[in-house]
């Protein structure tokens, strides 16, 4: 923590003007805590921002400032706007101030527990969460609209814009996309507000041990079976597990849906492989975003090669 002579915060800490940007005025001394540490390997732990606590008396503020990079692949103003929503429903932290073309935001501190895969081992703890993203259809219209099939080839065109490292293989990881996302485009799909992001770090555990999902820069309108297909690829380790839990969370099992649902979470694999190179690119140095690149082009390869995607999804090598 940067302090001046008498301990107290020193003006020029982007802790400080982050906190006047937002309109919560100036810390008192000793109030703030240390930025918080980024882990983008293995998993996407506050990768896209730097984050520090607010503790004053009764007083506990979560405060989120994105980094620069992010602005490549992520919506600000709908993401303040998700997460103003998911608060005033009791899905996620409530948001004490944001400007919403801004990069900062400001929630209730919840804790600090997040979770880990560890405790979703059966359906039943994995239908808990498939609960919860799926009450954040009732938040309301999302400003955002996504199809996650689009989006790598997408990211895939800036990320050479920009010259960031890319895998040789990466046509054909596109390509074994191309069918699956005509066929959605041909058939149509239901769009409801959706978290978007299966990455257990946006989970968190509250004191009473219930489930919060925080940071919604994947919050979007989508399709319902994109925001399982991101559960799925997540916590279910083979295709039966994943079979039990999209048939538990959705009341019923179709063989096409769960394809879909598959084929977006591949998808999603692919598209967080290159924001890692993209990331990497802008903010070069720590390797953390390389080697969060590596391991996700790596599961998007396993999950790319599944024969489903021949046999039930039309797709092609």
């Amino acid at each position: 923590m940067d302090t001046d002579a008498r301990g107290g915060d020193q003006p020029d800490d982007w802790r400080v003007r982050a906190l006047a940007e937002l309109g919560l005025g100036t810390p008192a001394a000793g109030t703030l805590g240390a930025a918080e540490p980024t882990v983008a390997s293995p998993s996407w732990w506050g990768a896209d921002s730097r984050r520090f606590r607010v503790v004053d008396g009764d007083r506990r503020i979560y405060v989120k400032v994105w980094e620069p990079h992010a602005a490549h692949y992520t919506d600000t103003a709908s993401s303040t706007a998700a997460a103003l929503a998911a608060g005033r429903a009791g899905i996620g932290p409530e948001v004490v101030a944001a400007d919403p073309g801004g990069p900062s935001l400001a929630m209730t501190d919840i804790g600090e527990t997040t979770a880990t895969l560890d405790r979703f081992g059966d359906t039943d703890s994995r239908l808990e969460l498939a609960r919860l993203r799926a009450a954040v259809a009732d938040i309301g219209t999302l400003p955002r609209q996504r199809q996650p099939l689009d989006e790598p080839s997408e990211l895939a065109r800036l990320a050479s814009d920009i010259g960031a490292w890319l895998p040789a293989d990466l046509s054909w990881l596109l390509r074994r996309l191309e069918p699956v996302a005509e066929r959605v485009r041909a058939e149509g799909w239901d769009e409801v507000a959706a978290h978007g992001d299966g990455n257990l770090s946006n989970v968190m555990v509250t004191a009473d041990g219930t489930l919060a999902l925080v940071d919604w820069d994947s919050a979007a309108m989508m399709d319902p079976l994109a925001d399982l297909g991101v559960l799925l690829i997540e916590v279910c380790p083979d295709r039966r597990s994943a079979a039990e839990l999209f048939e538990a969370a959705r009341g019923r099992f179709d063989v096409a849906e769960f394809d879909r649902a598959n084929a977006y979470g591949a998808a999603e694999l692919l598209r967080w492989a290159l924001i890692g190179s993209i990331a990497d690119a802008v903010q070069p140095g720590t390797q953390e975003y390389s080697k969060f690149a590596d391991w996700q082009f790596l599961r998007a390869r396993w999950a790319l090669s599944e024969p489903a995607f021949d046999v039930q999804l039309g797709g092609r090598r």
